[in-house]
């Protein structure tokens, strides 16, 4: 985070020490809680660096599960970058390309609506069932309607405030024929979205995906905020800024390919 509080996130923490614990006297460790528990010993370690004193509670249940299990595996902690080395390989081959992309929560200034038309226009090339193209997305330019935007999502604090613009992607139900294909909305927005990041990315704008998993009372409070059509379905919100000249980036590792590829001869 841009403006990190420290001693933040005390009460997660000692919840998933406790989900942690309960866990293990269930069942054997996975790579799950081997990477919360090497989690719980970078958050130790980094106030341990900034000499902050953590609540009681919190340090004692730290030390406590982190003695009973120490950390299996280490964290790689944040990524230092600077905006060169982020954007070195736009004219890449696309694996290279593609491992250069991030999400983004460093935001320092503004981005141009041409930047985000290049990035929507290329995103169209994503494919879409029967070549419906379901996808529609808002651009929100207004500063206090972001602020309001935001304020209905559970997962920009910190960082959110910083963005330039919003891009709200929709779904049209126009664009499905029958009941059995309710769930195309979401294959086929998901799809075109990772195309508008990769398209993001190659124009330049920094970017981070934000969840709409909210409950239909939120989702009737943002259309009053901004006009977007009764037959529109939400499906995440991007919020989209240029980044400064250095920042970091959260470690994000993958998963091996063997636990994702079955192979069925």
């Amino acid at each position: 985070m841009p403006e990190r509080r420290l001693g933040f996130g005390h009460d997660a923490v000692l919840e998933l020490i406790s989900l942690i614990r309960n866990y293990s006297e269930k069942f054997p460790q996975n790579d799950q809680i081997l990477h919360a528990i090497s989690v719980l010993d970078a958050y130790r370690e980094m106030h341990r660096k900034e000499n902050f004193s953590l609540r009681p509670d919190l340090q004692q249940a730290l030390d406590s599960l982190l003695a009973d299990f120490p950390p299996a595996v280490k964290e790689d902690g944040q990524i230092e970058i600077t905006r060169e080395l982020y954007y070195a390989h736009l004219e890449s081959s696309f694996p290279e390309f593609s491992a250069s992309r991030h999400s983004v929560r460093h935001f320092n200034g503004p981005v141009s609506l041409e930047q985000i038309e290049r990035a929507v226009s290329l995103a169209r090339n994503a494919p879409s069932a029967c070549n419906r193209q379901h996808t529609r997305v808002h651009c929100i330019c207004d500063k206090e309607t972001r602020k309001k935007v935001l304020s209905l999502q559970n997962g920009n604090r910190g960082f959110g405030h910083l963005a330039d613009k919003l891009l709200i992607i929709t779904a049209d139900l126009h664009d499905i024929r029958w009941e059995e294909e309710r769930n195309d909305l979401y294959t086929n927005a998901g799809i075109f979205l990772m195309n508008l990041c990769y398209a993001l990315h190659a124009n330049k704008v920094a970017h981070c995906l934000l969840n709409w998993s909210v409950s239909p009372f939120r989702d009737i409070l943002l259309r009053k905020l901004v006009s977007i059509p009764d037959h529109e379905t939400v499906i995440c919100i991007l919020a989209c800024g240029d980044c400064p000249e250095q920042f970091s980036l959260a470690s994000s590792p993958r998963k091996p390919v063997s636990e994702i590829l079955t192979v069925h001869r």
